[in-house]
């Protein structure tokens, strides 16, 4: 007789072979598909095929590699204009060429193509800075995120310096309005990590990890700590430690009305403390870490849609993102809350694939229109690479850098 855990397994083997017949061949009919981009696109299923080849060996994953390879390749060369961004530009794609080829994925690949992407970027760096813009998904840091890869740690200087700079500082704390491209968007701080605070203090731990500006990292690290540390809500009343954003009309008003957020990768308590987490072990801050710890084991208590809004399959905001976040919380701590909490997650993440699509996923893509989708950030890729890791517990995590995790 099978336990859960060995059901879930099982359940979670059946699903991975029908999303691995679908890299082989259906995903490049999707219309759905971003043209080259990593996130929503193409390079995205470039990325859980390289997965799928490195867990399972099945030489069927390295002919479609090959295949989308040159498929991203003749994009690149015939699409004009080309976006700059990480999440479905040249930053994202370039970011996952070098990745693949120190991973052993693609040994083969030409990193002297990438010298002509470093000056494109370059010149669109210094228009995002121009403008205050720091985002992750769309702004200078995912560009910083790609020359970190690159090793151009001239030009990630240049970032640290630009965004320390334009910092709003108080005693205790440092903040940074979020770009917002329509002029009459209200000013707000936003605390998520594609877009927000969180992204930057990731970013600069990662700039600290690299060695580069370490002592301006290890300050900003600390008053950005800060900033999350005089923004706790009660959670007790509230249902969540973090709102999405607070306006900087509103930021200090005594009026302020605290917000409940969801449980997920992209806003809410998840991410946000996922990332205070890693930079308190790498600031050895022990009581810091026990106490991000403690409120991480409260999150694991919300599980209903009501206290969630998880009510989908996908990794930005859905189940098998926050599944994955707990299974590498488990990793890190083995405290066995976390595990359970992940398996709960990746149980939703299989009942949810209950639609007629592929492996029985069908993603939402208009207001009352749902079909499939093959893209990682909200579609079927971020599912196979999350169930993937689920799967193969003791292999490497190291893709999930490009969803600012490592």
């Amino acid at each position: 007789m099978y336990t859960l855990e060995q059901n879930l397994q099982q359940t979670i083997a059946d699903k991975l072979q029908l999303i691995g017949e679908h890299y082989l061949g259906a995903y490049a009919s999707d219309p759905h598909l971003d043209n080259f981009s990593l996130l929503p696109g193409h390079a995205g299923c470039l990325l859980v095929q390289g997965i799928f080849l490195q867990r399972t060996g099945d030489v069927q994953y390295r002919e479609a590699l090959l295949q989308t390879e040159k498929f991203l390749l003749h994009q690149i060369n015939t699409s004009d204009p080309l976006s700059a961004v990480f999440c479905d530009g040249l930053a994202g794609w370039g970011w996952l060429m070098v990745h693949l080829k120190t991973q052993g994925i693609l040994p083969d690949f030409d990193e002297s193509i990438l010298e002509q992407v470093d000056g494109i970027l370059e010149k669109s760096l210094d228009t995002m800075l121009q403008k205050g813009n720091y985002d992750l998904f769309y702004g200078a840091l995912g560009l910083g995120v790609y020359f970190l890869k690159r090793k151009q740690h001239h030009l990630v200087a240049r970032i640290l310096t630009h965004f320390s700079a334009s910092a709003v500082q108080a005693d205790n704390e440092v903040r940074w309005l979020q770009f917002r491209p329509v002029p009459s968007a209200k000013p707000r701080y936003d605390f998520g990590l594609p877009h927000g605070i969180t992204g930057i203090l990731y970013f600069v731990h990662k700039c600290y990890q690299a060695n580069v500006l370490p002592a301006l990292c290890e300050g900003l690290m600390k008053k950005g700590i800060g900033f999350f540390l005089n923004n706790i809500q009660d959670e007790a009343t509230v249902h969540s430690f973090f709102p999405y954003w607070i306006d900087a009309e509103q930021y200090g008003q005594i009026t302020l009305q605290p917000v409940r957020s969801r449980l997920a990768w992209c806003y809410g308590d998840l991410g946000i403390l996922y990332t205070l987490l890693q930079l308190a072990k790498t600031l050895q801050n022990t009581a810091l870490e026990g106490a991000v710890l403690q409120m991480l084991l409260k999150t694991c208590t919300r599980r209903t849609p009501q206290e969630t809004d998880v009510e989908e399959p996908g990794f930005c905001h859905g189940a098998s993102g926050v599944g994955y976040l707990y299974m590498k919380l488990f990793k890190q701590t083995g405290h066995p809350l976390f595990k359970e909490t992940a398996e709960h997650w990746y149980q939703q993440t299989c009942a949810l694939g209950n639609k007629n699509g592929p492996a029985g996923y069908l993603f939402q893509v208009g207001e009352n229109s749902w079909a499939p989708a093959s893209g990682i950030l909200e579609g079927l890729g971020g599912i196979a690479l999350s169930l993937l890791a689920y799967a193969y517990p003791d292999a490497p995590d190291h893709w999930d850098e490009c969803l600012f995790l490592s």
